[in-house]
């Protein structure tokens, strides 16, 4: 079985380069897209840096809800970012 190169990326790699991360063998990034209700602040340079280089990439949402009403207001929150991101 072959493994394939990935990497998760958000605000805290700062100016992060992925032509360089490409050309070290990644293959796909995963990008935080939001932390809470709030849009991760580098998520759609990241995702338009990504893209530019050929990467595959995945969205996900960083959550610490410790209730249901609040995990259902972090997706409700997210859902909208993804749709009005793509």
């Amino acid at each position: 079985m072959s493994k394939i190169f990935g990497i998760d990326v958000s605000f805290w790699q700062g100016d992060f380069d992925f032509k360089k991360a490409k050309n070290e063998g990644v293959k796909f990034a995963i990008l935080r897209g939001a932390y809470s209700t709030s849009k991760d602040k580098k998520f759609e340079t990241y995702y338009k840096q990504a893209k530019a280089q050929g990467l595959g990439v995945g969205v996900y949402l960083y959550s610490m809800a410790t209730t249901t009403a609040k995990a259902k207001e972090d997706v409700d929150a997210f859902s909208k970012l993804a749709l009005s991101s793509f």
